[in-house]
């Protein structure tokens, strides 16, 4: 049944193979400046045609 509801991935992006990509986290959950900047461009992109973007 679908309704209506969608998630974001935030995992995804911010892997390297199977583990988190050190370069964009800091202690493994946490993401850099670099890891932010993946994510916002992300989150539009998953976003847009969902929304009005």
């Amino acid at each position: 049944m679908d309704r209506g509801i969608f998630t974001l991935d935030f995992y995804t992006p911010l892997l390297s193979k199977d583990t988190g990509n050190p370069e964009l986290l800091l202690d493994g959950g946490h993401p850099t400046p670099g890891g932010y900047k993946i994510l916002g461009d992300e989150i539009i992109t998953q976003l847009r045609g969902r929304l009005y973007l």
